[in-house]
């Protein structure tokens, strides 16, 4: 395809030709009148109507791209242009954000009540981690009410460890808490990586 608009000679297919005294070209087995002009902002106007709706094609046209976001920073405003997340999913996962000290996993957004399957794998995309912006829960040195505070802790797991750690002195490791009874390993898989299990000699008996 061949268009020179400064000469006003135009080639398309071998099948136009310019018409006398005119602008406008005549297809040459059609017999059907051609205006690039209006042909041109027909197409321009169509493109841009498809784009706005779904945020595709010429990126001058339509919805601007989306750019990733760091998760463990993201504010309200930068979550609100993900799509599907409103004023109020945007403030219920910084909440829970907050509550867990920071997203180890992409997944975890799932967790977040309201956030549907369908959303979560719109949004996954344009999202990032920063896993050393995580914060941690220093086992040997919390306190009841502060590691009740955990959404993968609570009351009941709370007392539990800091009766353990009363009687047996601080915790080594992530594997003491598979001797406990009543917690499953998937719990304790999804808490490990807010702990730390840090030993001062003042922690020792």
């Amino acid at each position: 395809m061949k268009i020179r608009v400064d000469s006003l000679t135009l080639n398309i297919n071998n099948q136009l030709v310019k018409k006398q005294g005119s602008n406008k070209f005549i297809n040459s087995r059609s017999k059907k009148v051609y205006d690039p002009r209006e042909s041109t902002k027909s197409e321009y106007s169509k493109n841009f109507t498809k784009n706005s709706l779904t945020g595709q094609g010429h990126p001058g046209w339509g919805v601007r791209p989306i750019q990733p976001i760091g998760l463990e920073v993201a504010d309200s405003a930068s979550l609100e242009k993900l799509p599907g997340i409103g004023p109020v999913l945007s403030a219920r996962i910084i909440k829970y954000r907050d509550k867990l000290g920071g997203f180890h996993e992409k997944s975890q957004l799932k967790e977040v009540y309201g956030l549907t399957d369908s959303v979560f794998e719109k949004i996954t995309p344009y999202l990032k981690l920063n896993l050393t912006k995580l914060q941690q829960i220093e086992i040997n040195q919390v306190s009841e009410n502060q590691l009740a505070k955990h959404p993968y802790v609570q009351w009941k797991l709370a007392k539990q460890l800091i009766r353990y750690r009363e009687s047996h002195g601080p915790f080594q490791s992530i594997n003491e808490l598979y001797s406990l009874w009543g917690i499953d390993s998937s719990r304790i898989k999804k808490l490990t990586p807010y702990l730390l299990f840090r030993v001062d000699s003042s922690d020792k008996k």
